[in-house]
């Protein structure tokens, strides 16, 4: 499911898109008549990607803006990580699912640097490695229990590799289509 959110769609999903608010609260209240139709109580878990921070012209606060292209989306949801995040939005009452350490904008922190790009790229969840803010090693502890994940096909391959093929093969398939053209 992340594969198909940008780092900044994903810093800015707020409560009211994600399950289970998620279409009973969306404020448009055509797209939620629509929305419950496919999504509602009873039917399959989803979120709805509306926003997406940026900053503007690169520099300043970070602001909302629409998605790239507009591509404004529904996303669906695995059971498991449909309770995950309702485990989530119980722990806090922030504005945003995913708040920083600290409590303000994941998007003003260094996530996908020190975070996400590390987790995407295999590396093992483990106490060794700790998160470091300046002055001060933090030990990731969770605050609720968390449901089982369930054991994939993928379980163990580095993420990116699911979203698209490896350099080696990339490089191969182009070789192929040079040779037969």
């Amino acid at each position: 499911m992340f594969t198909t959110m940008r780092p900044a769609e994903f810093y800015a999903l707020r409560r009211e898109f994600c399950h289970p608010n998620w279409p009973t609260l969306d404020p448009d209240l055509e797209r939620r008549k629509e929305a419950l139709e496919r999504y509602g109580p009873t039917a399959l878990p989803a979120l709805r990607v509306q926003w997406q921070f940026q900053r503007e012209f690169g520099k300043g606060p970070v602001k909302l803006f629409p998605p790239k292209c507009e591509s404004h989306r529904n996303l669906s949801l695995p059971g498991f990580i449909a309770e995950l995040r309702t485990a989530l939005l119980a722990i806090h009452d922030h504005e945003y699912l995913f708040p920083a350490i600290s409590g303000g904008l994941l998007a003003n922190t260094h996530c996908s640097h020190s975070y996400w790009r590390p987790v995407s790229r295999g590396r093992p969840a483990s106490e060794e490695f700790a998160r470091i803010r300046p002055g001060q090693p933090r030990w990731p502890s969770p605050a609720a229990p968390l449901p089982e994940v369930p054991a994939t096909a993928y379980a163990g391959k580095r993420l990116y590799l699911l979203r698209q093929r490896a350099p080696a093969a990339r490089s191969r398939s182009a070789a192929g289509r040079a040779f037969h053209a």
